[in-house]
């Protein structure tokens, strides 16, 4: 969105919960790869990453973050990682 943000972008419209399908935040692509990382050949990864969502404040208030929900099964939603940025 930043890159396309047009002057005439209603930024009062951002305020509540959004999904994200698509990041190039730093914060969040290493979190992204977590269920991918190898393991001994045979043994199977048990964490998964869950959706991720991105929280916006107000515009005064200029916080944004980010929500990843992982776990392990079947604790997917049980554990939330939020990253501040703002």
């Amino acid at each position: 969105m930043e890159a396309l943000s047009p002057p005439e972008l209603d930024y009062d419209l951002l305020p509540g919960k959004w999904r994200l399908v698509y990041t190039t935040a730093p914060d969040v692509l290493p979190i992204l790869g977590l269920d991918a990382l190898p393991l001994p050949q045979g043994v199977p990864n048990p964490l998964r990453i869950g959706d991720i969502y991105q929280r916006f404040s107000s515009v005064s208030e200029g916080r944004v973050e980010n929500i990843i929900h992982f776990g392990t099964e079947p604790f997917l939603k049980q554990a939330v990682l939020t990253v501040v940025a703002g």
